[in-house]
């Protein structure tokens, strides 16, 4: 059974290709909902970093030490998560150099 060809007729199919189809369509579908998540969670870390950025730069313009101490926190906070994304995506051998820089500042 092609599953990437558009059209699927089904009452050429037997009962266990039937669910063999769907079976693909069902792990495909969770595939595909899990890059999605990855991919909303990665863009909103992103979109956090650069705000905290702006904070901070607002902050440090109008000298509030609050607001840059809370912006570095948070920014801080962001660029490990966003690190930690970008280490999903490389090899293991930059994954054991950012969890042992990880493990050094704790």
């Amino acid at each position: 059974i092609n599953l990437r060809e558009r059209t699927i007729y089904t009452k050429d199919l037997t009962v266990s290709e039937k669910a063999e189809v769907a079976r693909t369509k069902h792990r495909e579908s969770i595939k595909y909902m899990y890059f999605s998540r990855y991919l909303m969670i990665r863009y909103i870390v992103t979109i956090f970093l650069f705000c905290n950025l702006m904070w901070f730069i607002i902050s440090a313009y109008y000298g509030s030490r609050f607001g840059i101490f809370a912006a570095l926190i948070m920014g801080v906070y962001s660029a490990v998560a966003s690190f930690e994304q970008l280490s999903l995506t490389l090899t293991n051998q930059f994954f054991s150099v950012y969890q042992s820089f990880i493990t050094l500042t704790y």
